[in-house]
Order: structure tokens, then sequence, then C-alpha cells
């Protein structure tokens, strides 16, 4: 039997009106940028990378909302970090990939 494994990234991915928000609910915002221009050029220089690093795998943008990541950190019993942030992102980009397999299908 043949079987395929896929290399999903999820990339965790802001808004420009979130943004500030977000910085006050992460327990370490003084890691990021502080401004959303400066985090853009950051993620997208990141993305890149990834793409070079891992040529074979899906990179997803993961939306990630305030509300929606405070309410997923407390389910999880987790602090609102860096490693919650790419925990987060990795476990969404499955399900949407998962959904955009079965609408394709």
């Amino acid at each position: 039997m043949n079987t395929t494994s896929i290399h999903l990234i999820g990339i965790s991915w802001y808004s420009e009106t979130d943004y500030p928000k977000l910085l006050k609910l992460f327990t370490d915002y003084q890691k990021l940028p502080t401004t959303y221009k400066k985090w853009l050029e950051a993620a997208q220089n990141t993305e890149q990378r990834l793409r070079i690093q891992h040529p074979n795998a899906i990179l997803i943008r993961v939306p990630l909302t305030p509300a929606e990541f405070k309410q997923w950190c407390i389910n999880e019993k987790v602090q609102p970090d860096a490693q919650a942030r790419m925990r987060y992102a990795n476990t969404m980009a499955y399900h949407i990939h998962t959904q955009t397999l079965k609408t394709t299908h």
C-alpha cells in the first residue's frame, strides 16, 4: 500500500486591526514587533524561509483573532505565548486543510 504523508505548517496570521489587541493578549508581547508593518515584514520573511526550508510542505496562513485565540488558550489550559500560537496555527492548519479536501473531493 502506498501512503503519502503531507507536511502541513500553520503560520499565525494577524490582521492589522487585531494586532494591537493581540499584543495586549500575548504574555510574550515584548518578543514581537511593536507595529503591524514590522510584524508583517517579519512574517513574510519567515514564510519565505519556511518555503525554502520545507519545499514539499503545505504552508497555511491561519487567521488568529483575539477572541478565538483567547478562548482556545482557556480551553487548552495554556498561556497565550509563542508556543501556544504555534500549536494553534498547526492545529487550525490541519482543520483548514481537511475542510478544503472535503469541499474539493
